[in-house]
């Protein structure tokens, strides 16, 4: 009986590839470790473009490595997050961004109930899902001690009336 080929078999349900895969991982490796390495050389920016072209213009077959396999390619990543400054300012613009806001400063009690939708939504689209979940926590904590406060002087007005 012959083993099926299919989509639900895994790697390691096919033995029989495993060293195809680890010849074309380190190839990949190795291209794409040259390309990054003539690209800080250079003083060019290392991108999955520019080590995707770069690793065609080495390649002995001329083949080079698709963009999609430095993702792929584990140690290639690495190696990838180690020399991209692309990279490394997208992880540290998102960080900028997640610190930008500070809920201490926000006073919600001074919302206007007639303000600009569009921009508001503009706004929040914009945040990250940390910052809308501390927004809303902290709204809702600003809602919870308002509606005690509320009760607090109702009770206290009920009390003056029926004394």
């Amino acid at each position: 009986m012959s083993p099926k080929y299919g989509s639900d078999l895994t790697h390691q349900q096919r033995p029989w590839l495993q060293s195809a895969r680890e010849k074309r991982a380190t190839r990949t490796f190795n291209l794409g470790k040259k390309s990054i390495d003539l690209l800080v050389s250079k003083f060019a920016d290392v991108t999955y473009s520019n080590i995707a072209s770069k690793s065609k213009a080495i390649d002995p077959d001329g083949k080079g490595i698709h963009q999609n396999a430095i993702r792929t390619n584990t140690k290639l990543y690495e190696y990838y997050k180690e020399y991209s400054e692309t990279y490394k300012k997208s992880k540290n613009v998102r960080r900028k961004r997640e610190t930008q806001l500070d809920l201490s400063k926000i006073e919600f009690s001074k919302l206007k109930l007639d303000r600009d939708l569009k921009a508001v939504h503009t706004r929040y689209k914009k945040m990250t899902k940390a910052q809308l979940i501390d927004r809303l926590i902290h709204a809702e904590q600003f809602i919870a001690k308002a509606q005690s406060e509320w009760l607090i002087r109702q009770f206290e007005l009920f009390s003056k009336t029926n004394i």
